[in-house]
């Protein structure tokens, strides 16, 4: 979205994507002419949702989820719809409200429940609700009762990678650069420059930073000088992990029981927590999905133990009584927390800690879920970031031109934007002579 922000104002561009395709964390696989998302499923909030207008324009299947179709089966005890509206009966309105209006101090989200019952219940839900675990990391009440985040939310039928590979088409595929893995990146002239660890470099005059929570906390990639701001941002944030198992199904199973289409299950069984997706969008698959500790876990799993641990899972699920005679296919996994290109799914934020909103250090800038405020930990917070950003870049070199054209100052230095953003070859630089970079 930044690109398409950048192009949309006519200013010059590259990406340079670590990945050997576009998207990210968002992934689609096609299975016998159906398809399933692997990473980011739902167009959260809409059409309040920077993406969902590119989907539209590209003539995509929405279909709205509501996440009302919801059961809920808690150490084998079965529960209605009814589950998901009884949650805040378990929460103490006064506490909640004084949290979420500042006046007292912010505590862990689990915190706001009126009982021991409570307490524990949200505690098992957390790690698919947030990606982290409770007791390790809960996460911030203030940051989830301030969230603009809407459940559910619009699925597109062709896949979330298609509303990405529409977007690719609008920003120009010959302006983007694959495998191309930041190493370092130096902020400490004039220009930037980046490093790539294919030994290429780029310099431009602008850079925008939009890799994942998980890769800026590993310390792959070197800034010079440290982007303090953004080591305190860090701080406050937990990367969040969440792992899916997807089954093909034979639609006949479906045709047999259209109850099941997008019918959303919370599962809690001692010590397992997970949530099942079925049917979403008519599509006949059905996704497994586990979160924090057990995401990373699940992910190192040998393949021959994928069955059992799908099964072992929703073993209490009668609806889904005589799936595994239906079932096409081996089952399809994740690998979110072993690639080294995210290193985890999104962000969770800590107790006390705020999100920055922007974050940008010189000629140094930071976008994606992480940075986001309002719409954090989604692809519509990632969207708006990228917006966002883009638009402080153009302001500022809008800036630099009013003061490079002053009588006082010479002659500006060429003009480009690396990693996100770099020199389009094909434009004459404003001197009128060549752009000059290396690779």
């Amino acid at each position: 979205m930044a690109a398409r922000e950048l192009k949309e104002q006519g200013i010059p561009f590259e990406i340079h994507e670590a990945n050997n395709r576009p998207g990210g964390k968002v992934q689609s696989i096609e299975v016998d002419g159906a398809h399933a998302d692997l990473g980011a499923h739902w167009l959260h909030n809409d059409d309040d949702n920077p993406l969902t207008a590119i989907a539209r324009k590209a003539g995509l299947t929405l279909q709205k989820d509501t996440a009302s179709n919801r059961l809920a089966y808690v150490d084998g005890t079965r529960h209605g719809s009814e589950f998901r509206t009884n949650l805040s009966q378990y929460f103490d309105a006064s506490k909640v409200a004084q949290v979420r209006d500042g006046n007292i101090a912010d505590i862990p989200y689990h915190k706001l429940t009126n009982s021991p019952e409570g307490e524990d219940l949200i505690k098992r839900l957390t790690p698919t609700w947030s990606g982290v675990d409770a007791n390790d990391a809960s996460p911030s009440a203030t940051a989830l009762l301030k969230s603009a985040n809407e459940p559910g939310g619009y699925v597109v039928k062709e896949g979330f990678q298609a509303v990405i590979d529409a977007l690719v088409k609008e920003v120009g595929e010959e302006n983007i650069h694959y495998n191309s893995r930041v190493k370092k990146v130096d902020n400490s002239q004039e220009t930037s420059r980046v490093e790539f660890a294919d030994g290429s470099t780029a310099i431009g005059k602008k850079t925008l930073f939009t890799g994942s929570l998980g890769v800026l906390r590993s310390g792959q990639i070197e800034f010079n000088p440290p982007p303090r701001e953004v080591a305190a941002h860090l701080k406050g944030m937990q990367t969040a992990y969440m792992a899916k198992i997807v089954m093909k199904v034979d639609p006949q199973f479906f045709a047999q029981h259209p109850n099941l289409h997008d019918l959303h299950v919370n599962i809690l069984d001692g010590d397992k927590t997970s949530l099942l997706n079925v049917a979403s969008a008519g599509q006949p698959f059905v996704t497994l999905m586990v979160g924090g500790k057990e995401a990373r876990r699940l992910e190192t799993l040998p393949a021959s133990e994928l069955n059992r641990y799908f099964f072992d899972h929703i073993k209490d699920v009668a609806e889904l009584n005589g799936l595994q005679a239906h079932l096409k296919g081996a089952p399809i996994r994740t690998g979110w927390s072993k690639a080294a290109t995210s290193m985890g799914c999104y962000s969770s934020t800590n107790v006390g800690a705020e999100r920055s909103g922007a974050l940008s250090m010189g000629n140094l800038h930071f976008a994606g879920e992480a940075i986001e405020t309002e719409y954090a930990a989604t692809t519509n917070g990632a969207a708006r970031s990228g917006q966002r950003a883009a638009r402080n870049i153009a302001k500022e070199l809008e800036k630099d031109v009013t003061e490079q054209l002053a009588p006082q100052v010479p002659p500006c230095p060429p003009q480009s934007f690396v990693n996100m953003v770099e020199v389009n070859r094909n434009q004459p630089a404003p001197n009128g002579k060549p752009w000059h970079f290396t690779r």
